[in-house]
């Protein structure tokens, strides 16, 4: 039995629909290994839903479904609304009501697709909300349902709670995304992030959340950073970039060249006859370092540099390359900057 035909026995045997013979064969097959029996478990746990969404099953064909894919991975290419594994994965906005019955479908399709190939993504839902988890090797771009679209950065989370567009348009993330949010006159879009809070209007911004800071650069329209308590709060615009550090409950801003602030995105880091000084102070913000120069003199020197490697120390390598200035790695989040000089 090929895993195709394994996960497809798996779906039978979740809807009610598998014979003694199949169930027999399934249980032999998840007991042939440790890998046989994770992959189960791991299918079954997704999607545990509550009496809600057992419907959800029910309008399910797997071995329908499972043609589709087969023929799709046969063709290379479509999107996950076509049922194929090999484009980038689309999340479709996430609902538990029976009337959007094609989005639950889409939404057990991609999960099978990617448990299928590399288990790019997984969603659970909650009562009250939907998560949408990035893998480790794998950008997602997740279309809400207000019309907002939300990139994902890989090792992040995004949870959409089960009233979005109806009553709220509030979501959390933990990790880093790129917003681009459709304008409501009638609700607000705020994420949670940590700490922190990001209300905003109609705009496209990038968002990184960590265990201390919440950082945002503002590409376009406005957005406002505030803490927990509501008590610290700025509003940043285009090319402005905000902080709150959560310890302190510090929230800065500055204002730097937004072009490089989603690198994950575009995968390469670009500075424009930049000034070494606002170099610096781009990559703090943007990895989330300490970087320490030690000969002053070169801050206002400018440099042009294009990086398509994007781990900071392969950027600040070829940053500092030209300058003859050496740099030295403390921990994995203080870089030291030796020497150097203005050519």
């Amino acid at each position: 039995m090929n895993e195709e035909e394994y996960i497809a026995l798996i779906y039978k045997a979740i809807k009610g629909e598998i014979s003694l013979d199949e169930g027999t064969l399934l249980d032999n097959h998840t007991s042939l290994s440790n890998d046989n029996a994770i992959l189960r478990a791991e299918i079954e746990d997704s999607w545990l839903f509550s009496q809600d969404n057992s419907i959800l099953l029910d309008e399910i064909d797997v071995e329908q479904d499972l043609q589709k894919v087969t023929q799709k991975m046969e063709q290379g290419s479509a999107t996950v609304s076509d049922l194929s594994a090999k484009a980038e994965p689309k999340v479709v906005p996430i609902s538990k009501s029976p009337r959007s019955s094609m989005t639950r479908r889409l939404v057990i399709a991609a999960s099978f697709l990617a448990l299928l190939t590399a288990r790019y993504f997984y969603t659970t839902i909650e009562d009250n909300s939907a998560t949408i988890y990035a893998s480790n090797d794998k950008v997602l771009t997740i279309d809400l349902a207000d019309g907002s679209e939300v990139i994902l950065n890989k090792n992040s989370q995004l949870t959409v709670s089960k009233d979005f567009s109806k009553s709220n348009r509030n979501v959390e993330l933990i990790g880093e995304a790129f917003f681009d949010v459709e304008p409501s006159k009638t609700h607000t879009f705020k994420i949670k992030g940590g700490e922190s809070t990001v209300t905003v209007i109609g705009t496209s911004f990038n968002v990184k959340v960590n265990d201390n800071n919440c950082v945002v650069g503002v590409t376009t329209g406005k957005v406002k950073l505030n803490d927990s308590d509501g008590q610290n709060e700025i509003i940043l615009i285009k090319d402005e970039i905000g902080k709150h550090t959560f310890g302190d409950d510090r929230v800065t801003k500055q204002r730097e060249p937004i072009d490089n602030i989603s690198y994950w995105q575009k995968q390469n880091v670009v500075f424009k006859n930049t000034s070494i000084q606002s170099i610096v102070s781009q990559l703090m913000l943007m990895y989330d370092v300490d970087i320490q120069l030690s000969n002053p003199n070169i801050s206002d020197c400018k440099v042009s540099v294009v990086s398509n490697q994007i781990a900071i120390d392969k950027v600040l390598s070829k940053v500092f390359l030209s300058l003859d200035a050496q740099v030295e790695q403390i921990d994995d989040k203080t870089f030291a900057i030796k020497n150097g000089t203005c050519k």
